[in-house]
């Protein structure tokens, strides 16, 4: 596995948090039937397998379809750096890309503070670069592979459509394992409220 530069994030995700509890609620608190949603997302993204665990940043983003205030449907898209490093004048960088689709249930019954719980599990392919770079040489390789993904987390609903998404998910990439810890912000348009969502 290609060694990495670790970037530490624990103080970012400090801030995060208090900024997500600080942020005001909105009385409605919940996904509108028939709305879409689109984001930014950043990750703090910790991979792990047999040759050993480093730690990186992903951003991307993601979008939906609100089903109703519980079922959504969606996919998402991320780029995580890998880093780089030089060895016997050989300079090599990678990244690696996520293309997945999702289902994300939420529990609007279950409202605590503002945040709407909610679970998820989805598919997807990642595909890793890996470039070597030695006296103007250079040569790429490239893999791809399926995964499964779940997680869960909170919708806090600050306005009628701005959403700020907390959220825990684990990755299985057959022998690379992947623990992210994210924070979306979306926005939602259209849909129509329901009868229990209106002021």
């Amino acid at each position: 596995m290609i060694r990495t530069l670790f970037r530490s994030s624990s103080s970012r995700l400090f801030l995060a948090a208090l900024f997500l509890i600080s942020l005001p609620v909105s009385s409605l608190a919940q996904a509108k039937p028939g709305s879409f949603e689109a984001g930014g997302t950043i990750a703090f993204s910790t991979l792990s397998s047999d040759f050993g665990t480093a730690s990186h940043l992903a951003y991307g983003g993601t979008a939906a379809y609100n089903i109703d205030e519980k079922w959504a449907a969606g996919a998402e898209f991320t780029y995580t750096s890998l880093g780089s490093f030089n060895e016997a004048g050989v300079s090599v960088t990678g990244h690696l890309t996520n293309f997945a689709v999702n289902t994300r249930y939420s529990f609007p019954d279950h409202v605590f503070k503002g945040y709407v719980p909610y679970v998820m599990v989805g598919v997807g392919q990642a595909d890793e670069t890996i470039t070597a770079t030695d006296s103007g040489y250079s040569a790429t390789g490239k893999g791809s592979v399926g995964y499964f993904t779940f997680g869960g987390g909170a919708n806090l609903y600050t306005s009628s459509n701005w959403v700020f998404r907390p959220e825990v998910r684990y990755e299985d990439h057959g022998g690379l394992n992947d623990l992210q810890i994210a924070v979306s912000a979306i926005y939602e348009f259209g849909g129509k409220s329901s009868p229990k969502n209106k002021k």
